[in-house]
């Protein structure tokens, strides 16, 4: 590292280019070894607006590329993009070009120690990664280069939209207590990981005075890799990848993932469950949280949380939906009385539109193990379970929500939860 600062002979060629841009080479280059030195070693003293300024000018330059002086411009925009979050790595990356990486840029280096450190190539990767987890504007931006894959072509990270699906507190290896979170994109990627890695963006700070709670339906940002280990730590219904960094989005869940409509069947209060139906028959379970107003019977907009590698359904609730509403109606169906037992006190039933059965749609990890869902056009309901239904055989106009429930013999069956009359 210099003893001296290179600042103000910086600012005497910047002067001299500024009036009249030498042509000489050397003195060109003298310059851009002058600008790199600088912001290998004193960005912090240079500032972010001025570390920028400079790489602006250094680009303009008719230097050779590639080479070690343009390498050593690619390290010092790592250094940059660490110590200034607003500095766009990716945008930079694509003016400096990424197939001027040498060979040499490919090489992990040793120390006298004989400790390796990661090559320039490396580090660009992983700097590119976190500038585009910041800068969602840049996402965009196509790097087919093999220098940013792995081995088998792939990409080496990815930046996905995740949301908390479950919070738990759990001892770690070290014997402490930790808050354990379980993040599910929305094509059911799981991840899991300790509270401290779910950060608020330093280009978003949270206003003064305000702590950053980490809830049940936020939505963050997430920087994955492929996880070392193979199956994240062996545990059941979480992927192969681990989160390296996260933060707050500026997003809300309900603006990027799927929505449905569905019905509270019950709240198990002691557990702190809502059991929710949707149109499929697929059963949700959500968090009752302390601000939760919802109650059984109630139909709700939710997210449908359905993990590739688990059977288990969660849901974050949005809102409640009104029963007159059209989302309600389009989830329910038209069917008539086939029969009445007064004395047993239940009906049957059948659709009207029978080209459309009632049925469950599997998940991802239920079709993988090949399980099938029955089918029903018809059933029975319980008239006292009903709001107190009368029907008289071969009535029409009802509509119903129907959906299939696991009976005591562990069978699958239509269950009629609510009789609407038209």
């Amino acid at each position: 590292m210099p003893t001296e600062s290179l600042i103000p002979q910086l600012l005497q060629l910047r002067e001299l280019f500024a009036d009249a841009a030498p042509t000489d080479g050397k003195t060109v280059k003298d310059y851009a070894w002058i600008i790199s030195k600088a912001l290998n070693h004193e960005h912090e003293q240079i500032g972010s607006t001025g570390c920028r300024t400079l790489l602006a000018d250094y680009l303009k330059l008719p230097v050779e590329r590639p080479s070690l002086l343009h390498s050593t411009i690619l390290a010092a925009a790592i250094k940059i993009s660490q110590a200034y979050p607003e500095f766009r790595f990716a945008a930079f990356l694509k003016m400096w070009g990424i197939d001027n990486l040498r060979k040499e840029d490919h090489e992990k280096k040793t120390a006298a120690d004989g400790k390796k450190y990661s090559s320039l190539a490396e580090r660009t990767v992983r700097a590119l990664a976190h500038s585009l987890l910041l800068h969602p504007e840049d996402r965009n931006f196509e790097f087919n280069h093999p220098s940013l894959q792995g081995n088998d072509g792939s990409s080496i990270f990815s930046i996905l939209p995740m949301v908390v699906t479950r919070i738990k507190e759990a001892t770690g290896k070290d014997g402490r207590k930790y808050l354990f979170v379980t993040l599910t994109s929305a094509d059911g990627i799981e991840v899991e990981t300790i509270s401290h890695n779910l950060q608020v963006s330093p280009l978003h700070p949270l206003p003064e005075g305000k702590r950053h709670y980490i809830n049940i339906g936020q939505l963050y940002d997430c920087l994955l890799s492929p996880h070392r280990g193979g199956d994240a730590k062996g545990r059941e219904g979480l992927s192969s990848l681990s989160l390296i960094t996260s933060y707050l989005s500026q997003q809300k869940a309900g603006d990027i993932f799927p929505t449905a409509v569905g019905y509270i069947a019950s709240i198990d209060t002691e557990h702190g469950h809502m059991h929710i139906y949707d149109y499929h028959s697929r059963h949700f379970v959500a968090t009752v949280q302390r601000f939760s107003r919802e109650k059984a019977g109630d139909f709700v907009l939710f997210i449908p949380i359905i993990p590739q590698a688990s059977k288990f359904k969660s849901a974050i609730i949005l809102s409640t939906v009104s029963e007159t509403s059209p989302e309600v109606s389009a989830i329910l169906r038209d069917i008539r009385i086939t029969g009445v037992n007064k004395e047993k006190n239940y009906a049957t039933w059948e659709l009207i539109d029978k080209d459309n059965p009632v049925t469950e749609l599997l998940s991802p990890l239920q079709i993988s193990q090949g399980e099938q869902s029955p089918t029903f056009t018809s059933g029975y309901l319980n008239l006292s379970e009903t709001l107190s239904l009368t029907p008289t055989l071969g009535e029409g106009g009802l509509k119903a929500l129907i959906y299939l429930r696991r009976s005591k013999d562990n069978q699958k069956r239509p269950y009629v939860a609510k009789i609407i009359k038209s």
